[in-house]
């Protein structure tokens, strides 16, 4: 499936979270197995729960293939079929590019419910989300020198080893790790640092020149701390003193999309949408700040290359 399939995929997905009850789950692209544990099929978007004392399950699937045109009978048909194979209690078809007259109509003799993703104009979009630009505030550091702080006591043995391993490895090497085993280099907990310690960026101005500062940065909390290991013994890391240069980039990012998630039958609007596609540090991000329509509560959803988290 294309990107934009994926990405209508998501946007119901992130909707339709917010109208499911409690004890409810929303999966997205759920692969289902024979008995030889092949996969048999795999369904765009699944809502599934308990209502009362039995279990229903509503499939949704998504079509994005606007050089194709309408969606055709022939997608219905085959929804159809999935229903009654797979046991859906309900199935839902969303088209970016609407129905053709004959699929409607056997969409309805059938029982699917139709739904449309349309495209927002500007004049729609300034009724509800004032801005046409997203301000993207990047935080960023260089670090030129840093120090660390052992715990005390220590014997002296191991002191030296530590501070020698580190000198001998480099900023880059892993010589570090956390309370929970994960391998770390100097310059990864410079950058988990400045991730948890956002105050560290305090007096940086927005857009200005980078500003040089020195830190010293505590890990007073024994989940914080990291240990070097040597041939004596290990060693606590408390701290680390940085130099550093700090700046704030700031970044305008453009609408990607807006978009209008309405039923075709009665055509009320369930939700509108707008996207940003956001890259940081090389990393793609997508952000969506959805309406729904009846009570006109909003949210956001983020997703990052590999996992989602949405926040109202």
């Amino acid at each position: 499936m294309s990107d934009s399939g994926r990405k209508l995929e998501r946007l119901v997905e992130a909707v339709e979270r917010q109208f499911v009850a409690d004890g409810f789950s929303v999966e997205v692209r759920k692969r289902e197995y024979d008995e030889e544990g092949r996969q048999s099929a795999e369904f765009d978007v699944v809502v599934s729960g308990r209502l009362g004392s039995t279990t229903v399950s509503w499939l949704i699937e998504c079509r994005d293939r606007p050089s194709e045109g309408p969606a055709p009978s022939s997608w219905i048909e085959q929804l159809v079929g999935r229903r009654g194979r797979f046991n859906f209690n309900k199935v839902t078809a969303v088209s970016t590019t609407g129905f053709a007259s004959a699929a409607t109509r056997y969409a309805q003799e059938q029982g699917i419910e139709l739904r449309t993703v349309d495209a927002l104009d500007e004049d729609e979009i300034q009724n509800w989300f004032k801005v046409s630009n997203l301000q993207l505030f990047i935080h960023k550091g260089e670090f030129s020198k840093a120090e660390i702080r052992l715990e005390d006591p220590i014997q002296l043995e191991v002191k030296d080893l530590a501070k020698a391993a580190v000198q001998e490895a480099g900023a880059s090497t892993k010589i570090l790790k956390d309370r929970h085993g994960n391998e770390m280099s100097v310059i990864d907990a410079w950058t988990h640092t400045l991730n948890q310690n956002p105050h560290m960026f305090a007096g940086v101005s927005p857009g200005g020149d980078p500003e040089f500062r020195r830190l010293f940065v505590s890990f007073k909390e024994p989940e914080d701390q990291y240990v070097i290991t040597t041939e004596a013994g290990d060693a606590t890391v408390v701290g680390i003193v940085l130099e550093a240069k700090l700046a704030v980039e700031v970044r305008e990012v453009p609408i990607s999309e807006a978009t209008r998630y309405s039923l075709v039958e009665s055509g009320e609007a369930l939700a509108e949408s707008i996207r940003f596609d956001v890259e940081v540090r090389g990393q793609p991000f997508e952000l969506g700040v959805h309406r729904l329509v009846q009570d006109g509560r909003t949210f956001i959803a983020v997703r990052g290359s590999s996992k989602a988290a949405t926040s109202s």
